[in-house]
């Protein structure tokens, strides 16, 4: 078997001198030897090179900051060598003949693939002596005290059959998303991408981004990982390690689909025990309790069950619909006191520090219950200072937010985070979650039997907070009423949530008290037109209000995002607008146009019903678990 190693090298310097040395002399040791080529000038990768006689190309094209193009040295190598195998890794990942055997074996039936694997991260702060015939047992122990193995989505090693990247993308190597490219190239030309982690001991020495002028930050967010980013079309076209659709394991070379059978076998006959703790605005939470004096004394289940029923945030709640053959589910309103009361009276426990109650019980709830699962919809309020001081550590952590992250928000125990909105994706990325998903918010349709079937009331309106955080939507809102202020005929309303409300008082509209769940959807219902318009954070569609209005089957003229067709069809399920003028015209034709209104309310609905249930989102949760499962599973 003829090999060709190739990588490019960080400045022999300080720590990173020895990391990549400790490197080189671990691939020198493979067997058979490969053939080893040192692409770029970085500081003494020249003199590294004489030392250890290996082959060096000190001229290639690199980026404005210095990092080299995957294009040009992913083609020069193929000029260079004539070895039909080729592998690119980072030049501080130490491999032993692990390495060597899994190539062969892959080789030995593919004549065309693609071979990847997750590295095992631990700090290394000296040179390793080989000669000392227990070097290995020296790493395996160090692995096994301190060692983490990595979540899919870095790659550090590519091996492939020559010719495999005919026509390489201009990725910057060593920037954030250039290795997932690599895998979406691979995937998107069917070629047979290989997960050899359970077989391969790659292991990564951790250093620090010094060598980069603004460190970690430019790796993740800066312009040249931007650059990557938008090669690979985006986040949601990014691939990773847990796509590949080969498998090397104990049971030899098995497709990915096999794999998953076997998996799927086995979560069918666990049944999980899953948490979900919500937290509701308050000013909902004392209206449903005065509106319902005696709930507050009944029991726990009960009022659980009242909320559930008057359909309040009824489309990111999950409990009522999980499958009860897999999960035995909780939900929990952590900041109710009433409910959270009652349920520490029926526990026979106790408060010891009144100021923190909403942390205490909930403490007190996940302590007893040991969920394997914590779903977890405000991880503002409960990010890695509430969740160290559990003495319960459930198998995993799941995170639902499409909303504005405090800047100390810490996310590093959280092992997903599901949103909808890029901005906290991104905000995901750099605050220590391992993986990101993608949700929404769906309609329930056991909702409708509570709502009657009123005559339209309302000419237009709007339902929701004017806070802040909604300078865009409180625009719209403004210029809507002003332009409708001595138009009498017309009949609308906003209703607004009192707390932090920044729209004039003087607004020539009628502003009302908010309404909340069922009394909300109504509401919805007696409209001709229901407004929508998102925070100032959202760059996407997909707020509760979008799948709410259709659900109810009203007419819902939105604010336009790029993905809004991929949820409904503008002008034949929903309409949109893009600024004041828009909305203000569009409200105009629609209202003198109600059959053209109506019939695109009626496909709103059909779509919602077809496509954006919570049904349906309950169905992607799972398997958003069911792909954590799988690499779970395959790390065991």
């Amino acid at each position: 078997m003829k090999l060709t190693l190739f990588t490019t090298f960080k400045p022999f310097e300080g720590h990173v001198k020895i990391i990549q040395t400790n490197a080189i002399k671990s691939w020198l040791l493979l067997d058979p030897k490969p053939e080893i080529i040192i692409f770029g000038n970085s500081r003494g990768s020249k003199e590294i090179a004489e030392e250890f006689n290996l082959r060096h190309i000190p001229d290639v094209q690199c980026s404005p900051l210095g990092a080299p193009y995957a294009n040009r040295i992913f083609g020069m190598v193929e000029t260079l060598s004539t070895n039909p195998l080729m592998a690119y890794l980072n030049g501080d990942i130490i491999l032993n003949n692990t390495f060597v055997f899994a190539i062969q074996q892959i080789y030995k039936k593919f004549s065309k693939f693609l071979m990847v694997g997750c590295r095992w991260d631990v700090t290394i702060n000296e040179y390793i002596n080989y000669e000392n015939p227990d070097w290995k047992k020296y790493l395996l122990n160090l692995l096994k005290q301190e060692g983490k193995l990595h979540d899919p989505s870095g790659i550090d090693f590519f091996v492939y059959t020559r010719r495999l990247f005919p026509e390489m993308p201009s990725f910057i190597i060593g920037r954030a998303y250039w290795d997932n490219g690599l895998i979406k190239l691979a995937s998107s030309r069917n070629i047979p991408i290989f997960d050899v982690t359970t077989e391969v001991l790659a292991v990564h020495q951790n250093h620090d981004y010094s060598h980069v002028k603004d460190g970690k930050d430019e790796i993740w967010n800066g312009k040249e990982a931007n650059h990557n980013l938008k090669i690979c079309g985006g986040y949601k076209k990014l691939k990773n390690i847990s796509h590949a659709n080969w498998r090397m394991n104990q049971h030899g070379l098995e497709r990915t689909e096999d794999f998953i059978g076997r998996a799927l076998k086995l979560k069918m006959n666990m049944r999980m025990r899953l948490l979900e703790v919500h937290t509701l605005h308050s000013e909902y939470i004392k209206y449903h309790y005065q509106k319902n004096p005696d709930l507050q004394y009944q029991p726990y289940s009960m009022q659980m069950q009242s909320l559930i029923n008057d359909g309040i945030c009824s489309g990111n709640i999950l409990t009522p619909y999980l499958p009860h053959k897999n999960f035995s589910s909780e939900l929990i309103i952590a900041n109710n006191p009433y409910s959270q009361a009652k349920w520490i009276q029926e526990h026979h426990s106790q408060i010891s520090n009144i100021n923190e109650w909403c942390f205490e019980s909930l403490r007190k709830q996940i302590e007893i219950r040991k969920p394997d699962i914590l779903y977890i919809a405000d991880p503002i309020t409960f990010d890695h200072a509430f969740i160290k001081q559990l003495k319960w550590k459930p198998k995993l952590i799941i995170g639902w937010r499409a909303n504005f992250f405090k800047p100390e928000t810490d996310l590093r125990d959280y092992d997903i985070l599901i949103s909808h909105l890029l901005y906290c994706i991104k905000y995901a990325d750099t605050s220590g979650v391992k993986t990101k998903a993608t949700n929404f918010p769906g309609f329930s349709s056991a909702l409708l039997q509570q709502i009657k079937k009123d005559r339209k009331k309302w000419d237009f309106v709007f339902t929701g907070h004017a806070t802040q955080i909604h300078k865009k939507r409180n625009k719209y809102l403004i210029d809507l009423a002003n332009a409708y202020a001595n138009n009498h005929e017309i009949i609308s309303a906003y209703f607004i949530g009192s707390e932090n409300n920044v729209l004039p008082s003087d607004l020539p509209i009628k502003q009302s008290a908010p309404r909340w769940g069922i009394k909300m959807l109504q509401e919805i219902q007696r409209s001709r037109i229901v407004l929508n318009a998102d925070n100032d954070f959202a760059y996407e569609a997909g707020n509760s209000r979008l799948f709410e209005v259709t659900g109810i089957g009203s007419f819902l003229l939105t604010e336009y995002h790029p993905n809004i067709d991929e949820l409904f069809e503008p002008g034949v399920e929903i309409e949109t607008f893009r600024d004041s003028n828009e909305l203000i015209a569009k409200v105009n034709y629609y209202l003198a146009h109600p059959k053209e209104r109506e019939a695109i309310a009626r496909r709103g609905q059909e779509r919602c019903f077809k496509h954006h249930l919570i049904e349906n989102r309950v169905l992607i949760f799972d398997k958003i678990l069911f792909e954590h499962m799988k690499k779970y599973y395959h790390i065991v």
